[in-house]
């Protein structure tokens, strides 16, 4: 399990919440990956989350691993997240060197209240 993180709210990409950053984490075949970030997009429909990872890993399907999918969800704990575990977004989402992970509606409240994210629907909705 990760160890407990500080939120990194201040991001140098604008339009994106950086969560983690430098986090290593193992896959089931007990292979190291080192995830270099952990982000949303700051304003979104549904706060998709993108792991950045620092190599090519289109070949390892690690949207479909467990444990290194089990992995980034004790990472989003350690940031105080509650919710139920993610699960992997649609297959045209995934990258070259990122995952893309779709949060349980709970992620969304979350995020919002701790990092300021935008929700689109919402602004949509107030129009």
């Amino acid at each position: 399990m990760p160890e407990p993180l500080s939120p990194c709210t201040a991001d140098p990409r604008p339009g994106w919440i950086t969560l983690a950053t430098d986090l290593r984490g193992r896959d089931r075949n007990d292979r190291e990956h080192l995830v270099k970030r952990i982000e949303i997009e700051a304003q979104a429909y549904i706060p998709d989350v993108y792991v950045r990872l620092d190599q090519d890993v289109s070949d390892d399907e690690l949207y479909d691993d467990e444990a290194f999918v089990a992995f980034v969800n004790s990472a989003l704990k350690a940031l105080g997240y509650e919710g139920r575990p993610f699960g992997r977004a649609e297959l045209g989402m995934q990258g070259r060197n990122f995952i893309v992970l779709e949060p349980p509606r709970a992620f969304a409240l979350f995020v919002a209240h701790r990092f300021g994210w935008g929700d689109l629907n919402y602004s949509a909705r107030a129009l």
